[in-house]
């Protein structure tokens, strides 16, 4: 792998079609496991951007193919060819205090198994500080933009959040909800 070709996306975009496209079984299971374990403790700990692509060959750890087997040696080339790219963890020179909240849902997006995926991320001060991924069936009860607001009301219960006011004092929630 050391002078392997760096790759600039970690997952082929063809990746259930080429998948499907031939039998070929990967026959060391233990390797593949080993492999996907080691990128799985990357994407939690210091490499989101590899998280999806990893979590979509783990679910292939009991039967891998050789097209799955080609996809983990594309995530290592993939990390070989950005190591030098950082994770910003904000500016507090920019004086920007402001809490953004993002959140996104498919409806059976999956192709083949017709599951739901869904996450969230928050910002604070330009950093991301908390972040999640949930694939396979999701707590989306509604279709279209519907599932969006339910996942983001989800993700918003799990958070203990207290603004502050002007003198760096917090308020409680039975403060915030007098209207």
């Amino acid at each position: 792998m050391e002078s392997a070709k760096p790759a600039s996306i970690p997952l082929d975009t063809g990746y259930y079609k080429n998948r499907f496209s031939t039998d070929e079984k990967f026959h060391n299971e233990d390797v593949y496991r080993s492999a996907i374990g080691a990128l799985l403790y990357l994407s939690v700990n210091t490499r989101p951007d590899i998280c999806i692509a990893t979590s979509i060959l783990g679910r292939n750890v009991s039967n891998p193919h050789k097209y799955d087997w080609t996809e983990v040696k594309r995530i290592m080339k993939y990390l070989k060819g950005t190591l030098n790219i950082e994770i910003k963890l904000g500016n507090l020179s920019e004086g920007n205090n402001i809490l953004y909240g993002f959140c996104d849902a498919d409806w059976a997006g999956d192709k083949t198994d017709r599951k739901s995926n869904s996450g969230y991320l928050f910002k604070y001060m330009g950093a991301m500080f908390d972040w999640r991924y949930v694939p396979g069936p999701s707590n989306c009860q509604l279709a279209g933009y519907s599932s969006d607001l339910v996942d983001s009301d989800d993700s918003l219960k799990d958070k203990d959040y207290k603004p502050e006011n002007d003198d760096g004092s917090s308020t409680t929630s039975e403060e915030n909800n007098k209207d």
